[in-house]
């Protein structure tokens, strides 16, 4: 048998490759979300990046899982090596694609530590300067 697959096996490939990408899927939303969280401090901006995030996860993942069913690079033979073969290439792109999603949860915290250090050292820079003429006049001299 080619590699060609009747429309059973390709409904079942999809079928799969999309259940695997709503379980990594969820996987990512709550993870995510914690990192989002640390970095907004209004919760419903944190929930909306995090569904905006999802949004792009899913519509790339069941893109590619809706492609892989119908592309063939190479001959497979039989329709279980062909269902495992779909399956084995599925779960590499979506770990690809999950540790891209973490990258770049990571690179938003990360980013935002950044800031806020770099506030806390201006801010701590800051607070001397100004009170400095105020204490070398002494209490109660204006």
């Amino acid at each position: 048998m080619a590699s060609s697959a009747d429309t059973g096996t390709y409904l079942l490939v999809v079928a799969i490759g999309t259940i695997m990408a709503i379980l990594v899927g969820l996987v990512l939303q709550r993870s995510g979300l914690g990192f989002l969280r640390e970095v907004f401090e209004d919760r419903d901006a944190a929930q909306s990046v995090s569904r905006l995030l999802s949004v792009a996860y899913y519509t790339v993942a069941v893109g590619f899982i809706a492609l892989m069913s119908t592309w063939d690079p190479f001959e497979i033979e039989g329709t279980v090596q062909y269902v495992v073969t779909k399956i084995g290439s599925m779960l590499v792109f979506l770990g690809i694609l999950h540790v891209i999603t973490l990258a770049v949860l990571a690179r938003i915290r990360n980013n935002s530590r950044v800031q806020q250090m770099a506030a806390n050292l201006r801010g701590g820079r800051r607070a001397p300067r100004d009170s400095g003429p105020s204490q070398a006049l002494g209490p109660g001299s204006s």
